[in-house]
């Protein structure tokens, strides 16, 4: 197994971020320090692949920024599904299925720092103590429940009605808060591959959320004037 070390000043860092999520913040300091040690911080530019698509080998958490996550077959176009924010575990489904056919490709959305992770490491030490699997099992099933409720309001319901359930869905996961104000980054193109439109058809909606004063566009953000509003349109299906 291939690992990569991390250096000195990544150690607490890495241990504190995994520490703050639920799968990791049983562990023992011991088991914490084997996997930390084989693991390093990784900082990804905005459209950066953070690992290729079909390497199961390496598992990584967000520890910020936003990553986007397509799905697609081998030598296939990968399509834009969602996106996942700080804390997200990434790698660990794909190596418990590992005869999936559908390889998942991993881009940063913006500016992100990531923890990478020996995934048979990762798998060795949860063998090794059954009672960690119950906290990452909850962890990643409450992952994959977000994802499941992005995908659903990402395909039912009319465009207008999609796209402001999608950008309160991300807004309250991954956006920022100014001023008491929900702050989104997001690009039209992809927030056009999320719903599988056209970027023509995406910008006539978000102008006419924009002329109703229910968000804010401005330099790939996305503010939320109108947070009950918002919700209002998506709701009318």
């Amino acid at each position: 197994m291939q690992t990569t070390e991390s250096s000195s000043d990544d150690v607490p860092l890495i241990e504190r971020a995994l520490r703050l999520t639920q799968g990791f913040a049983s562990w023992s300091p011991a088991a914490m320090s084997r996997l930390v040690a084989s693991s390093h911080l990784k900082h990804h530019a905005r459209g950066e692949l953070l690992t290729s698509e079909a390497d199961s080998s390496v598992s990584f958490s967000i520890v910020s920024g936003h990553v986007v996550i397509g799905r697609g077959r081998p030598q296939g176009e990968s399509v834009k599904m969602l996106v996942l924010g700080p804390g997200s575990l990434i790698g660990l489904a794909q190596m418990i299925d590992r005869e999936d056919p559908i390889v998942h490709s991993h881009c940063a959305h913006d500016e992100v720092v990531a923890i990478h992770m020996p995934t048979d490491l990762l798998f060795e030490i949860i063998d090794s103590h059954p009672l960690y699997w119950r906290n990452m099992l909850s962890m990643v099933m409450s992952q994959h429940g977000e994802i499941r409720e992005s995908l659903l309001g990402q395909a039912i319901g009319s465009l207008r009605a999609r796209l402001a359930a999608t950008i309160d869905r991300l807004a309250t996961a991954h956006g920022t808060d100014i001023g008491g104000t929900l702050r989104l980054r997001a690009r039209q193109d992809d927030l056009a591959a999320i719903l599988q439109v056209t970027r023509q058809s995406l910008s006539k909606e978000l102008r006419a959320l924009v002329a109703s004063r229910v968000i804010g566009t401005k330099y790939n953000a996305i503010t939320i004037l109108n947070l009950e509003a918002l919700r209002k349109v998506a709701s009318h299906k």
